[in-house]
């Protein structure tokens, strides 16, 4: 049905603002006499109705907060399959002002698109200040499990001089289609994921605003943009949330639109950014025995010499080794793996770089973690959810289940340890029901069942993607990733959290578990270091680090490369320069450290390779 054909009753149009398929707005009067923005929304497709009138009710107490074009009043026709809403007039385009009855003849709503293109970029405060507001209106709409999904200039307003959302026509729920997803170049490149696809829709909206540029333009400003009087004390900081709000690839875009505000509130507050190449140019010039030390300082202690070994190429369908299934003494490294067939097992000779592959078909079984079993001779796998342990006899591939204590929790899963104190194998933070959780587990075995063990200090919420990884001894715990948020809820956007937007998150926290006393240590702060590529970290005793491996994707095939962290440095991790065999990564499987030589093995795609960290 034409949605113009239909008025709601005390309505009178008096003219159309615009048009297009399945909606038309109107300027018009109320049934008290008031002008108003009229819109009218129709619908074909069976259902659809109900489900629009759905979604205005979980969006009308929502956007009754600051940051949106105030909606007055919605309602359904059903017999015209039609959705009605009365909204505030926005401020006239002509005018710049609210609207004036006797303009109603030339009257049209002022978007920030038009206002960019009549005034020019918009100074810097007042794009913080407005960011702010439509940042933190993205947010509340998030928290309502509600997404824009069109985010745009043409479909931000400005009323009485503020600036706000509009356009509801777009807006669903979380992994719910629509006929129109978004509008190019406001769409990540990495797809339709409803939170990311609005941080960066407002970043590029925002950077529209101060820059004055188109959006493909982005990340380029204007001449004179960092020559301005605000640049050394707001414009950087601006400059640093769009880059990160409008990042095309996942891992550093700005993971939230709670995110997005506090980075726009500290613009806001102000502070100065310094050249480090100037602070050292000026202390050599007053002082250069202080400058030769910062530059000492900062210079990397170790080069990494990368050797390839002999197998051209590396990679087993459902490979997952680690650290705890590789026997070091016989040379052998395990793998094991369970889906709907049953366990994928691999045991690879680091002797004579061959492999041997096994399926085990053992139903009802599902999990990716093993360890290998105290006397070395056999892996056991852990499964997920039961807590069942299913131990390999690694000569001849049979299956034995140890007989656990079923525990049938959906959350139970997570990184597996080896506690040297109790003797013991554990297993520490878990995901199930779209909640992650903290807990730490250890397994007696002659009572066959699992033990949570309580923690001296508060522990970490980390993503479910973060990484563990021993010490030499096993005595101490090295976890990485993002922080997620204490009640585990993946929808829980707790102020100063990392919010769940789906993507492989960045480094984004280090911290230290000490098995002796159970006391978490965390180790870097949050986001002083967020590198690219990032795939794996094991930890390095000669250089008392952690060494982080970082590999190459298909938009950046820079070469392999370790980056060092050493402890009580008070250094973010410096990258080694590479020698000898050098690699772009692009699948990464594995890394070990060999104890008698403490060279790191880095399995990938293109080889397997020995790198030894030589002091310069």
């Amino acid at each position: 049905m034409n949605p113009s054909s239909f008025i709601p009753h005390g309505y009178s149009p008096v003219r159309p603002l615009s048009e297009r398929t399945g909606s038309v707005v109107f300027l018009a009067i109320n049934p008290e006499g008031q002008p108003c923005c009229l819109k009218i929304q129709s619908t074909s497709r069976p259902g659809a109705l109900e489900d629009l009138a759905h979604l205005r009710r979980l969006l009308t107490p929502v956007i009754a907060s600051d940051g949106f074009i105030p909606l007055r009043r919605w309602g359904i026709e059903p017999a015209s399959n039609c959705l009605w809403e009365e909204l505030e007039l926005a401020d006239d385009s002509v005018t710049g002002q609210p609207y004036e009855p006797r303009n109603a003849s030339v009257y049209t709503p002022l978007t920030l698109a038009t206002h960019v293109a009549e005034n020019g970029a918009v100074p810097t405060l007042q794009v913080i200040q407005e960011g702010t507001r439509l940042a933190k209106a993205v947010s509340q709409l998030h928290a309502a499990g509600l997404f824009h999904r069109d985010i745009k200039p043409a479909n931000i307003l400005l009323f009485r001089g503020s600036w706000v959302l509009a356009d509801y026509g777009s807006v669903g729920k979380a992994g719910t289609s629509i006929e129109f997803p978004g509008t190019e170049g406001y769409v990540p490149p990495d797809g339709l994921g409803s939170p990311a696809l609005d941080v960066f829709a407002l970043g590029r909206s925002l950077y529209e605003a101060w820059s004055g540029l188109d959006r493909y333009h982005f990340p380029s400003l204007p001449p004179g943009h960092t020559r301005s009087t605000d640049w050394a004390r707001h414009g950087w900081q601006l400059n640093d949330a769009l880059l990160q709000a409008g990042n095309p690839r996942p891992s550093e875009r700005c993971p939230s639109a709670e995110e997005l505000r506090l980075a726009l509130e500290r613009a806001s507050t102000g502070s100065l950014r310094f050249s480090r190449r100037k602070l050292l140019l000026g202390a050599a010039a007053t002082a250069p025995a202080i400058a030769a030390f910062y530059v000492w300082r900062n210079l990397p202690s170790h080069r990494a010499v990368w050797r390839r070994l002999p197998p051209k190429r590396f990679g087993f369908e459902g490979w997952k080794g680690t650290e705890l299934t590789c026997d070091w003494k016989r040379r052998m490294f395990y793998s094991a793996y369970a889906d709907a067939r049953g366990i994928l097992y691999h045991a690879y000779s680091l002797s004579t770089f061959t492999n041997t592959e096994r399926l085990i078909p053992v139903s009802g079984v599902q999990g990716v973690h093993a360890i290998l079993s105290p006397d070395g001779q056999n892996l056991d796998f852990l499964a997920d959810v039961s807590g069942e342990i299913l131990r390999i006899d690694e000569t001849n591939g049979n299956v034995r289940p140890l007989g656990i204590t079923p525990i049938r929790d959906n959350g139970f899963n997570g990184h597996p340890y080896y506690n040297p104190l109790s003797r013991c194998r554990g297993r520490v933070f878990g995901y199930g029901d779209f909640k992650s959780h903290a807990r730490r587990y250890e397994l007696d075995e002659p009572n066959h069942r699992w033990v949570e063990i309580p923690q001296a200090t508060p522990i970490p919420w980390p993503r479910y993607s973060a990484y563990c990884f021993p010490s030499s001894d096993h005595g101490q715990w090295y976890v990485y990733g993002g922080l997620g948020t204490p009640s585990g809820d993946q929808f829980d956007n707790s102020l100063g959290q990392e919010g769940y937007t789906g993507e492989v998150y960045e480094l984004q926290y280090l911290w230290r578990l000490d098995l002796a006393s159970g006391r978490w240590t965390p180790l870097l702060p949050y986001r002083s270091w967020v590198p690219r590529n990032l795939v794996a970290a094991i930890a390095h005793p000669p250089t008392q680090g952690v060494a982080f491996l970082t590999g190459s994707t298909k938009d950046d095939p820079s070469e392999a490369s370790i980056h060092l962290w050493q402890d009580g440095s008070g250094q973010k991790p410096i990258r080694l320069p590479n020698k000898g065999d050098r690699i772009s990564m692009y699948r990464f499987w594995s890394i070990l450290r060999e104890p008698e030589s403490n060279h790191l093995w880095v399995f990938a795609n293109e080889g397997v390779f020995a790198v030894a960290l030589e002091a310069v």
